[in-house]
């Protein structure tokens, strides 16, 4: 036998191995698409109102939630509505930063009508995204007889963010403190700090349950459907960022 032939058999002979267990779960779709909806949604939530960042991370964070839906938008109806509803969001939050260059925004804010229309459409988006991969969750992981079940980390997640949401209006609604001079006056500490550590360890259970659901689905048979893409998540993200930068100047004039 030649160097080349042997070479070449043995190639064959080591393809044909099963990969390591731990390689296998670092290329599962599953897993890649529940890491960009965690970035996603932690960016979307938790906000930081210094150094622009209050429009910066929101916007990518819904770049990372589309990213997370696309490849998954195959594979079953409730995908799909989750990949519509993060690309319509993505959308939402591009015009926002956009129109956050021009005085429209203040005007949109200090209107109360609008400011709460503007929540309103925010939350209720990230409601349905959350509903509709829950759905597909359970549609594609744990239906038929042959499937195996696991606890349902998603929708603990919905109803964590469905009490966050509530917190959320609550204090907006009953207020635990006023604008006195520079500041605030807190007329009610506990029910002040109560409210907001509540919707803190909220959210933070809403993430540790996207985490655990993509960590229970490691290794269980599931059926997705490759979603072909022209761009990469990077390239994408990139592309989003670069044309909302370049359309703020033409808002200004």
């Amino acid at each position: 036998m030649k160097p080349d032939e042997f070479d070449r058999a043995l190639m064959d002979e080591m393809a044909q191995l099963p990969p390591d267990p731990g390689e296998a779960e670092q290329f599962n779709p599953w897993r890649h698409a529940m890491s960009c909806l965690l970035w996603g949604m932690a960016l979307m939530i938790i906000q930081f109102d210094f150094f622009y960042l209050n429009y910066l991370l929101p916007l990518l964070g819904s770049g990372l939630c589309y990213v997370g839906c696309r490849s998954l938008r195959s594979t079953g109806r409730w995908f799909r509505l989750a990949w519509v509803l993060s690309g319509l969001r993505l959308v939402f939050h591009v015009a926002w930063m956009v129109l956050s260059a021009t005085p429209m925004a203040g005007w949109a804010v200090a209107d109360p009508l609008w400011n709460w229309g503007l929540t309103a459409v925010i939350r209720v988006s990230d409601l349905l995204i959350i509903f509709a991969l829950w759905r597909g969750t359970r549609g594609a992981f744990y239906s038929g007889p042959d499937r195996p079940g696991g606890r349902d980390w998603l929708g603990l997640g919905l109803l964590c963010y469905l009490l966050s949401f509530g917190v959320a209006l609550w204090a907006r609604l009953v207020p635990a403190a006023r604008e006195k001079g520079i500041g605030i006056e807190i007329l009610d500490p506990v029910l002040h700090y109560g409210r907001i550590i509540a919707f803190l360890a909220l959210t933070i259970g809403l993430l540790v349950c996207l985490y655990r659901q993509g960590e229970a689905l490691t290794g269980r048979g599931y059926d997705i459907v490759p979603a072909p893409v022209r761009l990469s998540g990077g390239r994408l993200l990139l592309a989003v960022l670069l044309a909302t930068l370049a359309a703020i100047p033409p808002a200004l004039w």
